[in-house]
């Protein structure tokens, strides 16, 4: 069962004082609720208190708003699912996720600009979906998605400019697959290296890839 740690992160956001911050809280108060799965009040509390400092929180579910992860590790706990959701003007700036071993992983970068300089490290052995659906969410920068052996790499990049500058290293995964390209510049400056053929049989999925504006490597 997955713990969401967005209450302590509310907390924080609180103690830097100012309207955006209280932009932030109100919208999380709202989105979100705090769970609380068979564990006793004070092991929640404690264990969530660590998400207030970086590189340290192993919850299972990030809620990052405006500017709330900034520079952040978020590291996913093992044997568990995961998920991050940027949501928010600049809130994954500079962040990294560590995504589980034997655990899908899932990344949502919802808002413009909310994912410059973005990391994502997938997990041997685990399903990693990545989603950017709004304009600019990644764009210039993008994001860097590291694969793992025999990790499955799922990118969807739904919105213009979306996935812009992005590199994706499959060359140790299973098998990847980019999809929305055909949206308006949503895959354009990528560099993407795919996972090698299986028997002959490709295991990159690039459909409307374009060669001349995006550098991609397939194993023949």
């Amino acid at each position: 069962m997955s713990h969401t740690c967005n209450y302590f992160m509310q907390l924080k956001l609180v103690l830097d004082v100012s309207w955006q911050s209280l932009l932030s809280l109100a919208w999380c108060c709202t989105s979100y609720t705090v769970r609380y799965n068979n564990i006793s009040t004070t092991e929640y509390a404690m264990k969530c208190l660590m998400c207030m400092f970086p590189g340290i929180c192993t919850c299972e579910d990030f809620a990052c708003p405006y500017k709330a992860c900034v520079a952040r590790t978020m590291s996913c706990k093992d044997g568990e699912d995961c998920s991050v959701t940027c949501s928010g003007e600049g809130s994954c700036v500079h962040a990294t996720v560590n995504c589980p071993v034997n655990g899908r992983c899932i990344v949502e970068c919802s808002w413009t600009a909310a994912c410059l300089h973005f990391v994502v490290n997938a997990a041997p052995n685990t399903t990693s979906t990545i989603t950017l659906n709004a304009l600019h969410a990644a764009y210039g920068t993008g994001i860097t998605l590291n694969g793992a052996d025999g990790a499955i790499l799922n990118v969807h990049c739904s919105a213009s400019f979306a996935c812009f500058g992005s590199t994706i290293d499959a060359r140790s995964s299973s098998a990847l697959s980019v999809f929305g390209c055909n949206t308006f510049y949503a895959c354009y400056e990528m560099n993407i290296w795919c996972p090698p053929n299986i028997g002959g049989d490709k295991q990159c999925l690039l459909p409307g890839i374009d060669p001349l504006y995006t550098v991609y490597t397939p194993f023949c």
